[in-house]
């Protein structure tokens, strides 16, 4: 009888990373297979929120998310860094991958009782009695994913993107038909729950069906102690991530209402989708790429430096269009009701932009393995937001918005600050990102600039379009012209390697 093939990676019972041919080659066609699930996924999303806008009153949309911030809250419980670990480490065996697969799923059960139990005192704390039954139906979304976790992470660790992109895009299109389909049939606020379960399960079906690995019953305590002492600063820092990006939802929430939030949540959420089809197309890879610098530091800062251009690079003009087009984009895609949302959007354009500079710090400080650094920051950034979200949304979410934009401000300080320690990643590192923000807040002046003019409105808005993009290519071209044509160079690698028929 022949032995079955091990998985993919899997060497003599081990798995290293595998790395045919050229890593940046690699490495590239990962990102393009990431950045192709990402926009259809996204630009999906955006249409399927855009129909339930229209279906569901502000309260109910309210409602929703917050449900759906404890079940982010409940995804940072799922993952004390196993993940991670078995990304970033060099080699690991199947002692490794066994343990920290029962290890995802403990804490997955655990969670999912946790929210059961705890569904109707958070409702009555949040002063919303009607979430009880929203938070008891999201629960089983940790558990739902646990099975998924390890199966990811293999795959991701030898940059494996194809498969990945493909579940994402076919879980993202099922939930979306479900939660339309749910919302047409008046199904509510239980709509956007439809839609999350749906694409859960079918997101977790297909990484099983990708990936060969299957759990077995092997647990090893020396690899749950090495794993556990890598992830409980990282457990922390996802609870500490998970407040800090949820809690002007619950405070909101609890203060304003449902209402508020609701109008919050369409602010935040053209900006979300722009943020994930970018800067997020690049964090998926990024670990692997960072985990490749070693011990150099030299190296590691320019990675840094190379991926932090990059982020600002499509994330600038983005958000730059966003900003200048909301008082059209928001009315048009989710109906004249939400005019509230449009001041806030586009204020919050602007700290998104300067949250770029500072978006692969962390990176730096897992590949060094400072996790406890990583910990420490995370914490302070929780406590800034929340003091800003206190001081500031009393007095509205255009006050909010703008409080935003300071905090942004002063927490890239402190990770340029931090970083210049640990990896002496100096001045310079951050020329390139900074012209290339500048750019795009030149984009976004030319643009509204041009917006302001008399006309018709379908011709006003096509000449803001062509004002900020010409602002734009003829700065980046004037001020990072190497940079421009080595981005143009990577694009068109990833094409000519997907033209010649080559996987992910």
């Amino acid at each position: 009888m022949t032995a079955p093939a091990p998985p993919e990676g899997a060497q003599g019972g081990g798995y290293r990373r595998g790395v045919p041919g050229d890593f940046r080659e690699r490495a590239l066609r990962g990102t393009g297979w990431v950045a192709l699930s990402t926009w259809v996924l996204r630009l999906s999303g955006l249409a399927t929120f855009a129909v339930l806008g229209r279906l569901l009153l502000p309260a109910e949309i309210g409602t929703a998310a917050l449900a759906l911030g404890v079940a982010g809250f409940v995804a940072a419980v799922l993952d004390l860094g196993f993940g991670t670990y078995l990304v970033r480490s060099r080699e690991v065996d199947e002692d490794d991958v066994a343990t920290a697969f029962w290890l995802v799923l403990a804490q997955a059960v655990a969670a999912t009782a946790l929210v059961l139990v705890l569904a109707e005192p958070l409702a009555a704390a949040l002063g919303e009695p009607g979430l009880a039954p929203v938070l008891r139906a999201v629960a089983p979304v940790a558990l739902l994913t646990a099975p998924a976790a390890v199966p990811t992470a293999l795959l991701l660790r030898d940059l494996a993107m194809r498969p990945l992109a493909l579940r994402e895009v076919v879980a993202g299109l099922v939930g979306a038909v479900v939660g339309v389909s749910a919302a047409l049939a008046g199904a509510g606020v239980w709509s956007i729950v439809a839609q999350t379960l749906a694409q859960t399960v079918v997101a977790t079906g297909l990484v099983l069906a990708l990936h060969p690995w299957r759990p077995r019953l092997r647990f090893s305590r020396p690899a749950a102690v090495r794993m556990a002492r890598f992830g409980l600063p990282l457990l922390g820092t996802s609870l500490v991530q998970q407040l800090r990006d949820r809690v002007d939802q619950f405070l909101l929430g609890a203060v304003a209402g449902t209402t508020v939030l609701g109008y919050w949540a369409v602010a935040t959420r053209i900006l979300a989708v722009v943020a994930q089809a970018t800067i997020s197309v690049l964090d998926q890879v990024g670990l692997p790429v960072f985990a490749r610098s070693g011990d150099d530091d030299r190296r590691l800062a320019r990675t840094f430096s190379t991926a932090t251009a990059y982020a600002t690079l499509a994330l600038g003009p983005a958000v730059a269009a966003v900003g200048a087009l909301s008082p059209v984009l928001l009315p048009l895609l989710f109906g004249p009701q939400w005019g509230p949302s449009v001041v806030p959007a586009q204020l919050l354009c602007a700290a998104y932009g300067v949250g770029a500079l500072s978006y692969f710090a962390r990176a730096v400080y897992l590949t060094r393995g400072r996790t406890g650094l990583d910990l420490a920051l995370t914490a302070v950034a929780l406590v800034v937001h929340v003091v800003v979200v206190v001081l500031a949304g009393p007095h509205g979410l255009v006050v909010l918005s703008a409080a935003l934009i300071g905090e942004s401000v002063l927490l890239l300080a402190l990770h340029a600050l931090v970083l210049r320690r640990v990896v002496a990643v100096g001045a310079s590192a951050w020329v390139p990102g900074a012209l290339a923000l500048g750019a795009s807040g030149a984009a976004f002046g030319g643009a509204t600039a041009v917006l302001q003019l008399p006309g018709p409105r379908a011709a006003v808005v096509a000449a803001a379009v062509l004002a900020g993009v010409v602002t734009y290519t003829g700065l980046v071209r004037l001020l990072l012209p190497a940079l421009l044509a080595e981005v143009v160079r990577d694009v068109r690698t990833v094409l000519r390697r997907r033209g010649g028929g080559a996987s992910g």
